[in-house]
């Protein structure tokens, strides 16, 4: 069979990392390298100057990554929240406050080198996944405008094109939990190779709404494929598609303050059963030309994403009914390669995202509607990344990207289907970002690095008429990191330092439609905070104590404040100035622990026990810093138990995780209607789950 440089190359990097050590030359266990795409090339984990964690497919089964909500568990310095609209990262302190069709997320999430413009986007994406990449910091040159806090990359597993295989997967649990995974691998000709991969997820709710179906549940179907053409040693086109649609109840939030148990709250059924449905569906085309000098390579890309909630919440018993579509399609054109001393990439992107927003909210005997047709944003930029190797142990790396966005809108907000106001709006805005980077070999196994990095997130526009439009917000990050290689490669321990000075940070907040008028309806306001400042430190170890014992740890301190936050007009509790309040998904410390330990029977197989606990300090869910907002610090822990068949072909697997079951927040609110700072509402974590598994592979 013929195999193509390119795409072997490729592969290489994408593939399964099936253990978490290799052997040295003589014999000794060691850490196994680690291969990333943080800089768009592949280069080693430990080479890149850049804050990023990285877990392969195998590590995130083994830690319980099931979904976005658990990358807290695999990075420090990272949160994530939950609302009906999807889930918000933050990474540092930063994140974003606004989840409607006009905001955009700080951090982010691409699958397979696409960007997701929706929080909501990366549901369903978490299975047959070859690793994950998470870079810590702003990403603005290589990967645009809104990674002004970082960026998460899902890389998907690919056809190979030298072997077929396949696996399935059924997994039980409490809650009435079913899944079922499946992937096959087919190696079609000397040229062409085709996977595919599916999975079922669907379990009962986890509130109590007894006699009425209960809340928080799951019943999802998702399935990804791949075709591979590689027709000559220098070319390789992969065309990718996928699906995901999800029919259930879903997230409803809590009352707060919380009374009696967390997890049992009734939901007035008077109006019928609340439901959530959301179908989501995709493909891409990657084309890799090696030209000689460098390699071409162009990423085209397609999703439509549609969320359709009706019914009664927790807080109301009118019917809401929220219909939101969205469809994108991005572009990008890049050139990398390697002459002499300088690694070179250049290149072009373009994002067009299109949306429509209806929206029907009981308010009193009045409904208050939003109808948002069309929703449009584009971006444009061209950006390029250097590094020169000054001696073979120093490097300097610079990069620019220019950006340019714009966004529209038309619609209205109507009371009793009256338009009262109509929503209009139209803008744009530009910028320049830059990276200045120096990294060092202070040895063969320890490199330092210091880098200026700045980031930039666009503009926007609230409801009403022009003047509605606020302005983007500019990070400029100053960061000096170390990573090492220790004890004859059995130690991993990587440092990071930062500064963060923001300018114009973005904070959106309910307001009056007509500040002037009280009875006036209540909708989204967004100001800039003239100066947030955000700095910490940051700590990640793995630790090979045998070939049979591993630890790992992490450790996260942040400091995070809104130095100048004043909105432009009274808030709905009398308020303008927030300064010195503390960043929203921000907690002081965070940390992580983790032990594995693999009984290894010979011809009777291997057993692995892992366990690991994470420590969040207390963090506000909110700007305005509310204690009824804030949650207090916590600890959780998850566990596992894997026993292995002697020719891997079978595992069995027991799990636990929250085995504390621990209540904790996610996000949340405080009441509006009418304002008020001791009742509001709030988003729970998943309590106790647990469950079992049994995987085949052929």
């Amino acid at each position: 069979m013929r195999y193509t440089p390119l795409f072997v190359g490729s592969a290489a990097l994408l593939a399964p990392f099936a253990a978490s050590f290799a052997q040295s030359d003589d014999g000794a266990a060691v850490l196994e390298e680690v291969v990333v795409t943080a800089q768009k090339r592949a280069e080693n984990l430990q080479s890149v100057p850049v804050a990023v964690s990285a877990a392969t497919g195998e590590e995130l089964q083994r830690q319980g990554v099931i979904d976005v909500m658990a990358l807290q568990n695999i990075a420090p310095g990272v949160q994530v929240s939950s609302t009906a609209l999807g889930q918000q990262i933050s990474i540092r302190g930063i994140t974003s406050t606004n989840s409607t069709e006009v905001g955009d997320p700080a951090v982010a999430f691409h699958a397979d080198g696409v960007y997701q413009g929706r929080p909501r986007s990366s549901s369903g994406a978490f299975y047959d996944i070859d690793r994950i990449e998470v870079l810590r910091g702003p990403q603005g040159t290589l990967y645009g405008r809104n990674a002004t806090a970082g960026s998460v990359n899902l890389i998907s597993s690919k056809p190979k094109q030298d072997v077929f295989e396949a696996s399935a997967g059924l997994e039980t649990g409490n809650y009435d939990l079913f899944s079922a995974t499946g992937m096959v691998n087919v190696p079609i000709t000397s040229e062409l190779a085709f996977r595919t991969a599916f999975k079922t997820y669907e379990h009962s709710g986890y509130t109590d709404n007894s006699p009425s179906k209960d809340a928080n549940d799951d019943d999802s179907r998702a399935a990804r494929a791949h075709l591979l053409w590689a027709p000559t040693e220098s070319i390789s086109v992969l065309l990718s598609g996928d699906y995901y649609d999800n029919s259930r109840i879903g997230a409803q939030s809590n009352p707060l303050p919380i009374a009696g148990d967390a997890y049992t709250f009734p939901i007035d059924n008077t109006a019928g059963n609340p439901h959530n449905d959301q179908k989501q569906h995709g493909g891409s085309l990657t084309f890799n030309w090696d030209v000689g000098p460098g390699t071409l390579t162009y990423i085209g890309a397609y999703r439509d994403d549609e969320l359709i909630s009706t019914g009664p919440s927790s807080t109301s018993a009118v019917p809401a009914a929220v219909t939101l579509r969205q469809n994108q399609q991005s572009h990008e054109l890049r050139m990398g390669g390697e002459t002499g001393a300088l690694k070179w990439l250049g290149g072009a992107y373009y994002y067009d995202e299109g949306q429509s927003v209806d929206v029907a909210i009981p308010i009193g005997p009045s409904v208050l509607g939003f109808i948002q047709r069309p929703v449009k944003a584009e971006s444009y930029a061209v950006f390029t990344q250097e590094t020169y190797s000054i001696t073979p142990e120093l490097r300097l790396t610079g990069g620019l990207r220019y950006s340019k966005d714009k966004k529209s809108r038309l619609g209205g907000v109507y009371v009793d289907g009256i338009q009262i106001s109509p929503n209009i709006a139209a803008d744009e805005w530009n910028a320049t970002n830059y990276r200045v980077a120096l990294d060092w070999d202070v040895t063969d196994a320890s490199l330092l690095y210091g880098s200026v990095t700045t980031g930039y997130k666009a503009g926007g526009y609230m409801d009403g008429v022009p003047p509605n439009t606020y302005g983007p917000e500019h990070l400029t990050a100053f960061e000096v990191g170390s990573k090492n290689r220790l004890a004859d490669d059995r130690v991993q321990l990587n440092l990071s330092g930062y500064y963060y000075d923001y300018k114009d940070f973005q904070v959106t907040s309910l307001g009056l439609l007509f500040p002037d008028n009280p009875s006036s309806p209540v909708v989204s306001r967004t100001t800039n905070a003239k100066k947030a400042v955000s700095y910490g430190a940051e700590a990640e170890l793995i630790f090979l104590v045998t070939q049979r014992d591993r630890v790992n740890a992490s450790a996260s301190w942040l400091h995070a404040k809104y130095d100048d936050l004043r909105l432009s007009s009274v808030d709905l509790f009398g308020n303008t100035d927030y300064s010195g309040n503390r960043l929203v998904g921000a907690p002081d410390y965070s940390a992580t622990l983790g032990y594995e330990h693999t009984w290894v029977f010979s011809s009777a197989g291997s057993l692995a026990a892992r366990g690991q606990m994470q420590y969040t300090a207390e963090q506000d869910f909110d700007y305005r810093n509310f204690a009824l907002t804030r949650q207090g610090g916590y600890t959780t822990a998850n566990a596992n138990l894997v026993y292995t068949s002697a020719d891997e072909r079978w595992s069995l697997e027991l799990w636990g995780r929250n085995l504390t079951d621990k209540t904790y927040l996610v996000s949340a609110a405080p009441d509006t209607n009418p304002a008020n700072q001791n009742t509001g509402t709030g988003y729970l974590a998943v309590p106790r789950t647990y469950g079992a598994r049994v995987a085949v592979h052929f």
